[in-house]
């Protein structure tokens, strides 16, 4: 069984000079790699966004799975906009092109899929949906949603939709390879250091990690989770075998290993 993660293009330093690389964190890596999946990376092609397009759907015909990993900022043009804020960065087109058109197939073949940060905005703008450029200069909230490492920490209340997807995965209780305690409250670990937040069945502690945010959501695509400002933080598709996207990164938190061992599941 083969998952494929996207990866991320930055500029490393190596012996004094910068250097161009495609890398994805470790984490992603390991937790694919504890489904008993093989993980394979999926950068970006040369040749222009034709070119990544066709190499999309040749992969999407290869793989049993997706994980449509986080990293910088969509174009805005992929979604009928314009880059209209300083705080819109990393854009990088090929990458763009390759993971919307993987998205997109995926999404028509019915391909197991995961989309974490960046990677459920994909999902949302492959569809037809939008984002805000950044939530802080959109208006959208005072809250911090860009935590400072470690990032195995986490720093935020998310809302899960009862019934849904995501709930099933996360809040189903001891005993069926979820988050212990979930529907009954939260790990007493986690709500030590959540003093006076009272817990909620169908609610989470996870971390946050981003600037921008989905804006109008795609017609195929739910909302399955809410942060307390009411930022999306998570949709899924009912309808497909697995396709869903989570706005925190789930791959730094032992508490959320069952994300991707549903993905694995439903790509077996």
């Amino acid at each position: 069984m083969i998952i494929g993660i996207t990866t991320t293009y930055v500029e490393e330093e190596q012996k004094d000079e910068r250097v161009p690389v495609e890398r994805v964190t470790v984490e992603y890596v390991r937790r694919v790699a504890a489904t008993g999946a093989v993980p394979v990376l999926l950068p970006p092609v040369a040749g222009g966004a034709d070119a990544n397009r066709r190499a999309a759907r040749e992969l999407v015909e290869r793989l049993d799975g997706l994980v449509l990993a986080g990293g910088g900022d969509l174009n805005p043009a992929t979604y009928g906009d314009e880059a209209r804020l300083t705080e819109t960065v990393y854009v990088f087109d090929d990458r763009d092109a390759l993971e919307l058109e993987l998205a997109r197939v995926a999404h028509e073949r019915d391909l197991p899929t995961l989309g974490i940060c960046r990677g459920m905005q994909v999902l949302n703008v492959a569809l037809g949906g939008s984002l805000y450029q950044d939530v802080h200069a959109c208006g959208l909230t005072d809250a911090v949603h860009q935590q400072k490492p470690p990032y195995d920490v986490v720093a935020q209340r998310v809302d899960i939709a009862p019934g849904s997807v995501l709930d099933r995965v996360l809040c189903d209780g001891p005993g069926d390879g979820m988050v212990p305690g979930c529907k009954a409250g939260w790990p007493a670990s986690l709500e030590a250091s959540w003093e006076g937040v009272a817990p909620a069945p169908h609610s989470l502690l996870v971390n946050s990690m981003h600037h921008q945010a989905l804006a109008r959501v795609a017609d195929p695509l739910q909302v399955c989770a809410v942060s307390g400002d009411g930022i999306v933080e998570g949709v899924e598709d009912p309808a497909h075998r697995f396709y869903l996207g989570v706005q925190w990164h789930p791959e730094y938190l032992d508490s959320n290993a069952s994300l991707f061992e549903a993905l694995a599941a439903a790509a077996r």
